[in-house]
């Protein structure tokens, strides 16, 4: 698969840390120009499925229902900071993946991760394969190496 590209609102997650079978580090979005902190894979899916309520695009299956307009504010209104396409804002210290998220249906992201380090590219359907591919790639401690059983 070769049609990955970056997108105004291609994803950067740069993996710092693996503890207790939780990533965490660092987003960057180019469309903020600037980083977010994150740990675990909670935060990490808050993060993105915030920014694109904001950014408006993809939207939503399935949406909120309110009646005060007034406090929904929208990325797009504002307009993104200066964009550059072609910037690298640097790698993980485990891993740094590219996302594209294409469709978010079903209350899951669909789209495009990109593993930087292995320049392997997959599509998912979903929060989980999303995750468990990162989880993947992500070189583990010798305390992190066993698989969580009952």
């Amino acid at each position: 698969m070769s049609g990955f590209y970056l997108r105004p609102l291609t994803i950067f997650v740069l993996v710092d840390e693996y503890v207790k079978h939780e990533m965490g580090g660092r987003v960057y979005s180019l469309y903020y120009d600037s980083y977010k902190d994150f740990f675990g894979a909670k935060q990490l899916l808050q993060m993105l499925d915030t920014f694109h309520d904001q950014a408006s695009f993809p939207q939503r299956t399935h949406d909120y229902r309110t009646f005060d307009k007034s406090k929904t504010t929208k990325i797009a209104e504002k307009g993104p900071t200066n964009m550059d396409l072609t910037k690298n804002p640097g790698t993980g210290q485990k891993a740094t993946f590219l996302i594209n998220v294409e469709f978010r249906q079903n209350a899951t992201f669909q789209g495009t991760i990109k593993w930087l380090e292995e320049n392997k590219e997959c599509r998912f359907r979903s929060d989980l394969e999303m995750l468990k591919l990162m989880d993947e790639a992500i070189p583990k401690s010798p305390d992190d190496q066993e698989e969580l059983k009952w």
